[in-house]
């Protein structure tokens, strides 16, 4: 068995398709399992609407959703809209988006959201939001929640539920 990751920079997003998103690399066929890295929302705007989203990647093999998210302060509020407000409602906002997205990959087995804690990185150099701190945590370095945490907790306790009705 061969279980390897393969990066975001591999998907690509075709605007003159029927697929928005396509995963062009002969590897994948060795392949038992393939995770990509996609920070939708963050580094780049969305190229359509999240529910709109269609993956077409590997889709005979497992998707894990390897890391995904975007960056906010913690305390700091501003327009869910704005991705440079480093809002937690911009964060919380890109979250929903994200898993709204999920809902739509018909071979999506597993995500996994950058980064659970905030945390210290020295090439982080936003004079105001970061000073030295990778800032995509669901929790800020002190500890506290942000309001994306909240809709983590909230999916991951709904697949919970999810899997105990099936009986898995």
């Amino acid at each position: 068995m061969l279980i390897t990751n393969i990066y975001s920079s591999n998907s690509r997003y075709f605007n003159d398709s029927s697929r928005h998103f396509e995963m062009d690399d002969p590897f994948t066929e060795n392949l038992d399992v393939v995770a990509v890295n996609k920070y939708m929302g963050w580094y780049h705007p969305w190229p359509v609407d999240p529910s709109e989203a269609v993956w077409d990647v590997t889709p005979d093999k497992p998707l894990i959703i390897s890391e995904f998210g975007g960056e906010a302060l913690y305390g700091q509020h501003g327009d869910a809209d704005v991705t440079s407000s480093w809002s937690e409602e911009y964060q919380a906002r890109l979250y929903r988006d994200n898993l709204e997205m999920f809902r739509h990959i018909p071979n999506l087995a597993g995500v996994s959201p950058w980064i659970l804690f905030d945390f210290r990185s020295p090439y982080r150099f936003h004079p105001l939001n970061q000073e030295g701190w990778n800032r995509k945590g669901l929790v800020s370095d002190q500890g506290y929640r942000k309001q994306a945490w909240y809709i983590m907790h909230e999916y991951y306790m709904q697949l919970k539920t999810n899997k105990s009705r099936e009986g898995k």
